[in-house]
Order: structure tokens, then C-alpha cells, then sequence
């Protein structure tokens, strides 16, 4: 591609070199940045009859209700370690369930296909925070955070944290059970969790994603799909499609679209014949500022029946209406996790900060984030003139058409 970045001073073309350097990093550099997703353990995710880890080394847990490590047989629940081992498997190649010990590992192997690092936040040292450098388990350095059937309440500080994460992009994957399904005797349980930090919560916002679970308990086997366009990324997405669901002692979630417009219900009970509006939602995905929230109302679906041998464990990921339990979990974690591309052309001939000169009325933001793209294209005999500053984040791109002129009197800033 021939390009022209035109400096106004002889002084500044030196500089031509280290942003056609930095502009290849910029390009290139998404490629090489691995997108992490973190599968929670500390809200009491193994407590009773319940395995939802991707991997545990060790089995010495008791939760009472916190957890408490002991040498008793009565310390016998997963106590999943960060990292799984063995060594996670490279993108692209397929290993059996049982790789991993847990009744998440099959869900945790298909993201390592999917070329996705996955890791445990554990229960005993691990702590949900949001911009806390000290924490190595921040929830800013993940694309996704997984909690599935929490059975201990989020603290208000978690909550926050929760809340700026997905505010600031991130994406949460809400798994509820059905209603009195307190697992660790401490008075609560997973629908009524989830509805406290909806609820109950730093922002004054009592119902920030537009949904709240029901106090329900459903056993069904429901075909009832919204009718979605064919590129839905949820029913339609890139692991495979979703025509059914069966949901083995769960709930369902009410909709509110008049407090946040992006809540799209996707699977519905049977006995909402048209499967549409606002009640009995089996399945959901939302978005909350610039982040994503997907939600559904059983825990059974993530079960793949191995894990911890003194768990009751069902082949639910993989077995109950196969494939689509699978293809459900899988399109909703690559949906969490995908960037929101967004392109902005210069057409125009002038400054870059008029928003006359790009398609559409469209000024790119003055921090453009990974996924999105600039592409400068001015009029026949026209450039484009940067007199703002701009920074280009990594996994970001600009580019410049063939024969096109951008001059650069203001900075850019190319991570």
C-alpha cells in the first residue's frame, strides 16, 4: 500500500519512519494478543453437589459457608487452582473433557481451542477488583469473567468492580439456578445473588442491564427461539446453531427493555407461544455502556458429568440436546469476547476534527480502541489534516489509501 503522511516542517519527517514502525505495530498487533477469560470460584462454586471449575488439583475444600481447607473428609469439594493443568492445549487442538478435572473443563477445552487463555480465580486468594494493580487477577486484564451459580453474595465493593467491568467493555457470562438452591447454607442463593447486584448497587441504577431473574423453579425442554436475524451471534454463531434448550431445575428472567433498550431475550418457555416479550426467558444478552452481559437461568446446560467424583454430575454441556447446550455456551463466550469493530472514513478535504470531512458525520473518538479502524480517503486533490491529537491503541488501525495525503501538524500517537 503507497501512502503519504506529510509533516509541515523538515524538522518533524524523521519522524516519518518511527510512525510507519509503530503503525505496523498497531496493525499487527492484535494478532498476537491473546484474549483471556477468567472462570470464577469463589462465591462458592463447588459447594454441595456442584463442580463449576474448569480444572481442580486438589479436592480439600469445605464450604461452611465460606471455605475452609482441611485434611477431613469433610474438606472434599474442587479447590481449583489459576492455572489448569495440564498446560492448556494449543488453539486448534481437540482433547477430551476429562483433560481437565472439572465439570467445566469441557466449556474451559473449547475456549483453549478457540485460542482463548482461560484461568480459575480461586476461592481461597482469589478477589474480584476492577483497577487494582496489585491484584495479578484484576478483572482488567480479561475480555470475559464466567460465574457460574454463585452461591455467596457479591460485597459491595465487588459489586462496583462487576459494574466498572463491564462498563469499561467487559464482557459477564450470568449463570442463575433455580429458585431456593442454596447450596452452602448461608441463606442465599444464586437468583437472588444476581438480583442483589443488579439491585442493590454503587450505581443508583436498580436494574442496569434491563433484566432481573424470577424466583422460579422450570424443568423443561423448550424450542421456543426468538425470531433473531440469520447473523444473531448467540443462535446463530460461529460454534454452530441453537434451535432448543433443556433446563433441568432452573429459572427465568423478566425483561425491562424501557430501562436499557439493548436486553435481547433469545430463548423462551415453551408456554410463551410466540416467543416474544418481556416474561419467561429462558436465555439473554445484553449491554451495559460499552461492555456485555450474557444470562442464563440453569446451571445444568454448563455441566459436562466429570469432576469431582463425589459430586452427582450430568452430561448437560454435551449430552442434553446435543450440540446445542454446547453451541449456546460457546457462541455467547465468543460474542462476550469479540470486539466491536467499528470503521470511520475521512472523505472530506480539511481538518480532521470537522465532522463534515468523514462518512457519515462519524469523527473517530480521540482514543480509538482495539478492534476499530481509520481509514483516510480524502476527495480527489484533497488531504486529510490532522489538528488534533489522536491516539491509535494497540490492535488498532489507520490506514491511508493509495495515493492519498494526510498531514500531520497535530500528534499521533500509535501504540
Amino acid at each position: 500500500m503507497y501512502c503519504n503522511i506529510q509533516f509541515p516542517d523538515r524538522a518533524t519527517r524523521p519522524l516519518f519512519l518511527l510512525i510507519s514502525f509503530l503503525l505496523l505495530q498497531g496493525i499487527y498487533a492484535d494478532c498476537f494478543s491473546q484474549v483471556k477469560i477468567l472462570f470464577d470460584a469463589t462465591k462458592a462454586e463447588t459447594a454441595g453437589s456442584a463442580d463449576w471449575v474448569i480444572d481442580a488439583d486438589q479436592h480439600n475444600i469445605q464450604w461452611n459457608p465460606s471455605a475452609i481447607v482441611c485434611s477431613s473428609s469433610a474438606c472434599h469439594q474442587s479447590n481449583a487452582q489459576r492455572i489448569p493443568t495440564p498446560a492448556q492445549p494449543l488453539a486448534g487442538v481437540a482433547t477430551g473433557e476429562t483433560y481437565w478435572n472439572g465439570a467445566l473443563s469441557f466449556w474451559g477445552l473449547d475456549c483453549a481451542y478457540k485460542g482463548y487463555k482461560v484461568e480459575t480465580l480461586p476461592a481461597i486468594s482469589g478477589r474480584i477488583t476492577y483497577g487494582d494493580a496489585a491484584n495479578a487477577q484484576d478483572l482488567s486484564n480479561y475480555k470475559a469473567f464466567i460465574v457460574c451459580e454463585p452461591n455467596i453474595p457479591f460485597t459491595a465493593a465487588e459489586k462496583t468492580a462487576l459494574l466498572d467491568f463491564v462498563n469499561n467493555g467487559g464482557g459477564l457470562f450470568m449463570v442463575s439456578d433455580h429458585d431456593v438452591s442454596d447450596r452452602n447454607n448461608d441463606g442465599w442463593d444464586s437468583p437472588h445473588i444476581w438480583n442483589d447486584l443488579m439491585q442493590v448497587n454503587s450505581t443508583q441504577n436498580n436494574n442496569p442491564f434491563g433484566f432481573i431473574f424470577d424466583y422460579a423453579n422450570v424443568s423443561e425442554t423448550s424450542t421456543k427461539v426468538a425470531g433473531v436475524a440469520a447473523t444473531d451471534s448467540i443462535i446463530h454463531g460461529a460454534w454452530g446453531n441453537v434451535t432448543r434448550v433443556k433446563w433441568s431445575n432452573g429459572t427465568t428472567m423478566t425483561i425491562d427493555p424501557g430501562v436499557n433498550p439493548y436486553v435481547k431475550p433469545v430463548i423462551y418457555r415453551t408456554s410463551v407461544s410466540s416467543a416474544s416479550g418481556n416474561t419467561g426467558v429462558m436465555v439473554l444478552y445484553s449491554r451495559y455502556g460499552q461492555g456485555k452481559i450474557v444470562a442464563i437461568g440453569d446451571s445444568s446446560p454448563c455441566d459436562d458429568g466429570s469432576g469431582d467424583t463425589n459430586d452427582a454430575l450430568f452430561t448437560g454441556y454435551n449430552g442434553d440436546v446435543t450440540p446445542n447446550h454446547r453451541n449456546l455456551l460457546m457462541n455467547a463466550t465468543i460474542w462476550l469476547v469479540s470486539n466491536d469493530k467499528k470503521t470511520y472514513t475521512f472523505s472530506g478535504n480539511g481538518n480532521w476534527s470537522n465532522s463534515v470531512n468523514w462518512l457519515g458525520g462519524k469523527v473517530p473518538p480521540l482514543i480509538l480502541p482495539a478492534g476499530d479502524s481509520i481509514i483516510i480517503d480524502p476527495v480527489v486533490n484533497g488531504t486529510c489534516i490532522l489538528d488534533v491529537t489522536e491516539h491509535i491503541a494497540a490492535g488498532a488501525t489507520i490506514s491511508i489509501a493509495t495515493g492519498k495525503n494526510l498531514l500531520v501538524p497535530g500528534t499521533l500517537n500509535i501504540q
